[in-house]
């Protein structure tokens, strides 16, 4: 269960979906400045992978983990901070125009290449930085396929959706 489910489940005290969102940062975050500690750029860039992977296919959760948004977080956060808040606003505008949240992540996702290139992020490594930025994007609209399949049939439930709308896959207008 990702942050996003436990904010809909938790009712008023959202707060544990805040705790699971950072931890889920964390996640991303160590693996990825323990690799840079090590090896630099390239071991940042392994650290990070191995986190995305890990969380998208868990060997103790039959394989099936969450859609890897906040670990990415954790894992640009490692690599180059200023993209997660550009990724934020990116984010923010998105769910502000259309309130899908996997559609905000998934515009996100696809721009944090983009703005690394754009930033020249990885200095001599770079070219390894916008490719593992391009695997990793593609590991969240992966583990996004569900919510891809809804937004094209009109059934994926806005972020403000009833926990009982969300469970019953109704089409949502």
């Amino acid at each position: 269960m990702g942050p996003l489910d436990l904010y809909r489940r938790s009712g008023p005290g959202r707060r544990l979906a805040g705790v699971a969102f950072l931890l889920e940062i964390v996640k991303g975050f160590l693996p990825t400045f323990t690799g840079y500690l090590a090896l630099g750029t390239p071991g940042a860039v392994s650290g990070g992978s191995a986190a995305l992977v890990g969380h998208n296919f868990p060997l103790f959760g039959k394989l099936r983990g969450s859609n890897s948004v906040a670990p990415l977080l954790g894992v640009l956060l490692a690599v180059y901070p200023i993209v997660v808040v550009i990724l934020g606003m990116v984010w923010t505008a998105t769910l502000a125009a259309w309130r899908y949240a996997s559609l905000a992540a998934l515009v996100a996702a696809a721009v944090s290449p983009l703005a690394l290139a754009a930033l020249d992020a990885g200095g001599s490594y770079e070219n390894l930085v916008i490719l593992a930025a391009v695997f990793w994007s593609l590991l969240v609209f992966f583990a996004h396929r569900e919510n891809i399949r809804k937004l094209a049939s009109g059934r994926e439930a806005r972020i403000d959706a009833p926990v009982d709308e969300v469970r019953r896959g109704r089409r949502v207008r």
